[in-house]
């Protein structure tokens, strides 16, 4: 049996060996690869589509007429990055094993070339997307990655600075104050950010009820859920989910 998957592998490996050779573009094609990643990550959506747009036109090339397995599986590739990225970030790992299948789900829907094409360019500002409105910024106090990354572990749980700290081995007032300073908000502010972010794709995209959404996310109650949700984005949660249902009415 292994001795067959050798062998298929090794006519696969071979083939594209032969097939990279005379091909100009091939050598761009991980420079390209890399060059999108950080562009995507950097929340550059101009420099992303760039790269993008020569990426495809490298596959396309070299695919011949499978161009559609060609662009599939250059899609999945760049889908496994960025979740290794969201497991950095320690986003958990049923939110990425959703995100990927969600993903690979799109990515098989796109069986005709202009899909694939347009399906590319929202793929990739559907990432930055993702991003901009649920993962945390870059901080390079290490303490503070630490303590960003068991807050995004724990968006569903009652986050408190003590148990956080308790975990990292410091005291709950030097954590405080080392957020604070470096992160220009307090952790409790920061959990609540990240909870109202996380909170807010629900309401767009699901019809979970916003009691139920509130729960969710461990807020005591949903009069404190919608209060924490206005401080932080000037709407209650009702009012953010009919904008967004509007929006996606008027096609906006």
């Amino acid at each position: 049996m292994n001795e067959h998957y050798d062998q298929q592998f090794a006519s696969f490996y071979m083939r594209d060996l032969e097939l990279s050779e005379p091909h100009k573009g091939i050598m761009d094609y991980f420079r390209l690869q890399d060059e999108l990643r950080t562009a995507v990550l950097n929340k550059n959506s101009f420099e992303a589509l760039e790269h993008l747009k020569q990426l495809q036109s490298i596959l396309l090339n070299r695919a011949s007429g499978d161009y559609i397995n060609a662009l599939q599986r250059f899609y999945l590739s760049q889908m496994v990055l960025i979740a290794d990225e969201m497991k950095q970030m320690g986003i958990s790992p049923m939110k990425i094993f959703c995100f990927s299948s969600a993903c690979i789900d799109m990515i098989y829907s796109w069986t005709e070339k202009e899909d694939l094409i347009k399906g590319g360019e929202w793929f990739i500002q559907t990432l930055i997307r993702h991003i901009e409105e649920r993962f945390h910024p870059t901080y390079e106090h290490p303490l503070i990655r630490q303590a960003v990354k068991v807050v995004n572990q724990r968006l569903e749980d009652v986050v408190e600075v003590e148990s956080i700290a308790r975990e990292l081995s410091v005291s709950p007032s030097h954590l405080a104050k080392v957020f604070r300073q470096e992160a220009g908000m307090t952790l409790k502010q920061f959990c609540h950010s990240r909870k109202v972010a996380e909170a807010k794709y629900y309401l767009h995209y699901s019809f979970v009820p916003i009691s139920d959404i509130s729960e969710r996310f461990s807020f005591c109650n949903q009069s404190y859920f919608t209060k924490v949700f206005k401080e932080q984005t000037g709407m209650t949660p009702l009012q953010y989910r009919r904008q967004m249902q509007e929006r996606r009415m008027t096609g906006a």
